[in-house]
């Protein structure tokens, strides 16, 4: 094959680009139905820290964040930051660019793999599978995901291709490995999880040059500049979190907050994670005296791990049997996809033989989280090794591969399922819950009133002012728009219940610290525990919340 023929399995055809604008615009509409920003908050103050302070923490007194929140939908956040300080059309960008990246590039990868039909298959399923968009659209902290699917997405097409054995010589240069195992980096500091994919792909890519006796160095051009990524970032990572006590990098520490969401304690209160931790310190002892080893802990009670996978199981399953996460016709196609391989590899009839063991796996990897519990969000990586498995189903359907008159009404009916989809998403997404900007337009008018003050400088417990806020009685706004003051005020997030039995800061990257300034409802300032120590400063109208005063720790310069 000729160098440009070579160049041409790499181009990008004008239908992809406009599924690409197509599958933006559907990201950017379904996620004005957002409820609130929620814990999405958290990535937006770490963006305020990176660009203010060059730190990534959620507050300039507490440990780093860099364990916690996945550095890279962080830095795509920052990014978007630049631009933007609204927080919904931060949010709806970086959903439209989610959406057009997988629709995008599943697209390209069943087109290189199994024809321009496959193509717009792909296309299509990505764009109808709820665990790529509804799924992840409304939940309240999602980013680490959503921003996942921008950057696993490219690295799923690019490495599918090096899988072909049909690929000339002239399409394998040095520096597409490159970009494959830099892409990987990428996507394992989305998703830690996404480690397991990337060693199934290099043993994949190993396999397949012994296989076309391409040279095996080549590889070593893909897994360089992911171990060097890999181990610069762990090892930065190790030392801060060393030197600042966090535990969330011990995988056995998730395993035990995990406990509530699985099998919770019966009779637990509502702090799920807090009883749950609790509970499973007495099922498996403390990780001290397990040393920290999940196998440790199991061995001292199989009996209480056999009954979470047993529920995780259940549980998993039934979301790839779902039409609300998984269209059951994706599921079955994808299962026929794999049964439809084995009968052609036994005719000798499979092109790429190693493409849709490698799809399987991926979803076979998936299941490390029977160990954890079920969210999900942590299931979205799984849907596109099964959206492909489908594709390969349907491309092999011959009358509709070679023949081309049944391009244009493809198309058609491509762009009539897409109509009918976002259409039922949205009532999906409407029925969910109705956008409430109430919390926004609060907390933004507390922003701008404290910034007003010029007041950041005068933090003497703190390196930068903790600001607590109370709830008027009723409340108007969700909880968690609490941590949009923290955003709009360009200070520390702030919480408690930071230590205890549950050492809830030292996986979330926080401490108990003292406020120094406080937001109080005019109907609360009689309330000698919300007031005493402190001194009003200013007070303000609040459009939502009504009269607020503004106090001050008495001892602040």
């Amino acid at each position: 094959m000729t160098d440009t023929s070579s160049r041409r399995s790499w181009s990008i055809p004008t239908t992809c680009w406009l599924w690409v604008i197509a599958a933006f615009l559907i990201g950017w509409y379904f996620s004005q139905f957002l409820s609130k920003i929620g814990w999405n908050a958290i990535e937006l103050i770490i963006a305020n820290h990176i660009l203010g302070h060059g730190a990534y923490v959620t507050g300039l007194d507490y440990q780093t964040a860099i364990a916690w929140r996945p550095v890279v939908p962080t830095g795509i956040v920052t990014i978007a930051r630049l631009f933007s300080d609204n927080p919904l059309a931060i949010y709806r960008s970086i959903c439209g660019l989610a959406f057009a990246a997988m629709a995008g590039t599943m697209f390209l990868a069943g087109r290189r793999l199994w024809g321009t039909f496959a193509g717009h298959c792909a296309a299509i399923l990505t764009l109808a599978c709820p665990a790529l968009t509804t799924e992840l659209v409304y939940h309240t902290h999602s980013y680490s995901h959503i921003g996942t699917l921008i950057v696993f997405g490219p690295t799923l097409l690019v490495a599918l291709n090096l899988l072909r054995e049909d690929l000339p010589d002239e399409a394998r240069r040095p520096r597409r490995y490159v970009l494959c195992g830099v892409l990987w980096a990428l996507s394992y500091l989305c998703r830690t999880e996404l480690l397991l994919f990337a060693g199934v792909h290099f043993l994949a890519l190993a396999i397949v040059h012994w296989r076309t006796k391409v040279r095996w160095t080549r590889t070593l051009f893909a897994a360089a500049p992911f171990a060097v990524i890999f181990f610069a970032f762990n090892a930065y990572a190790n030392y801060a979190c060393a030197r600042d006590g966090i535990l969330i990098r011990k995988p056995i520490y998730g395993f035990y907050m995990s406990q509530g969401w699985v099998d919770p304690a019966p009779g637990g209160l509502p702090d799920i994670e807090g009883e749950g931790y609790r509970y499973a310190i007495r099922l498996y002892g403390t990780p001290e005296e397990n040393k920290e080893s999940i196998p440790r802990a199991i061995m001292r009670n199989p009996q209480a791990f056999e009954r979470r996978v047993k529920l995780n199981v259940g549980n998993f399953y039934g979301h790839f049997w779902n039409d609300y996460f998984f269209p059951r016709a994706c599921t079955v196609l994808a299962a026929a996809g794999i049964l439809l391989f084995c009968v052609q590899l036994v005719r000798k009839r499979v092109r790429d033989p190693l493409v849709a063991p490698y799809l399987a796996s991926m979803f076979l990897l998936t299941h490390f989280v029977l160990i954890f519990h079920i969210d999900p969000r942590y299931l979205s990586i799984a849907a596109p090794s099964l959206i492909l498995l489908a594709t390969y189903t349907l491309a092999s359907v011959p009358c509709l591969i070679e023949r081309a008159w049944w391009r244009w009404p493809m198309l058609a009916a491509a762009v009539f399922v897409i109509l009918i989809q976002v259409q039922r998403e949205k009532r999906i997404l409407q029925a969910h819950s109705t956008r409430n900007d109430s919390g926004m337009i609060a907390m933004k008018a507390l922003g701008d009133h404290f910034t007003s003050l010029g007041l950041h400088g005068l933090a003497s417990h703190n390196r930068e002012p903790h600001i607590g806020f109370v709830f008027p009685t009723p409340s108007p706004i969700a909880p968690e728009d609490e941590f949009l003051l923290a955003y709009y005020c360009d200070t520390s997030y702030v919480n408690a219940g930071a230590e205890g039995s549950f050492p809830r800061g030292r996986f979330y990257s926080y401490k108990d610290s003292p406020i120094d300034f406080r937001y109080v409802p005019a109907a609360k300032m009689r309330n000698p525990y919300l007031t005493d120590g402190m001194r009003i400063v200013s007070d303000c109208e609040n459009p939502i919340l009504g009269k607020y005063y503004l106090l001050q720790a008495v001892g602040n310069r």
